[in-house]
Formats: structure tokens, sequence, C-alpha cells
């Protein structure tokens, strides 16, 4: 139950296309509008919701209490992301930026040539191969 003594429902939706108004930084408690129609009927994969700019609309709106639930949630994200993960995959979590620099800590692009930076050299988790004999001997033969 919530706190006005009626029941809570949580309905999990993803975007498979943009939304316009809807993203990261949308308040909390954000009010959709989704729609259904004939022609486009709504899309469930999985029991979660597709969502997508032709069945949803970003009504607003805005649950004060959770403010400060997101920004304790969001200092969470920015201590914890970017440590280890491949500047790729941090550009599509939206992670740059930590800090006002480029998450690496160190103020720059992470090309400082001091080879402190994170993802400088070998990862360590994928052991190397050993080279198939007939190379080994082409090697040889070459020194």
């Amino acid at each position: 139950q919530n706190g006005n003594g009626g029941d809570h429902h949580s309905i999990v939706m993803m975007e498979t296309s943009p939304v316009p108004s809807l993203s990261a930084n949308s308040l909390p408690g954000i009010k959709l509008l989704i729609r259904s129609s004939p022609d486009n009927p709504l899309t469930v994969r999985h029991g979660i919701i597709q969502i997508n700019p032709s069945n949803c609309t970003v009504l607003g709106g805005c649950v004060h209490h959770l403010i400060d639930v997101q920004k304790k949630a969001r200092e969470i994200c920015r201590k914890n992301a970017g440590v280890g993960v491949d500047p790729t995959v941090r550009a599509l979590i939206g992670t740059d930026g930590i800090g006002g620099d480029g998450g690496d800590g160190d103020g720059g692009d992470g090309e400082d040539g001091d080879d402190n930076d994170v993802g400088d050299g070998a990862s360590g988790d994928v052991a190397p191969r050993a080279p198939h004999p007939q190379q080994q001997q082409q090697q040889q033969q070459r020194i």
C-alpha cells in the first residue's frame, strides 16, 4: 500500500525509440499517456511494454518526495559509473562528464601518456593464447 492507503502498482516500460521530453533527467513521478489502437497496438515483450513516440505522450508532473531519492540515486551512479567501463559503453549509458571531465579523473581526454589511465594496456581478463607451433617456427627463423 502507498501512503494514501491505496494499492501501489508498477508497470515496466522500455523505449524502443526516443520519446520526446522523456529522458534520464526527467523529474521523478512524471506522467505518461500510453495509447493503443487497432492500427497501432501496444507491444509487450517479456512483460515489458515497448514505448515509442507513436504510443506514448509525456504529460509532465512530478512527485516531490521522490526528488531527494532521485538525487541520491544519481550521486551513487556518479560515484560508481565509469570504473573499468569501456568508453563506448560509458557514452551509451550517459556517464560522460562525471566530475566535469572525461570520467577518468585526470581532467583530460585520457591520452596524457602517464600510463595510469583506465583502459591502458591489457585488461588481464583474457589470457593470451599461445602461438601455433608453426608460427613459433616462423618467428624463430626470422631471428
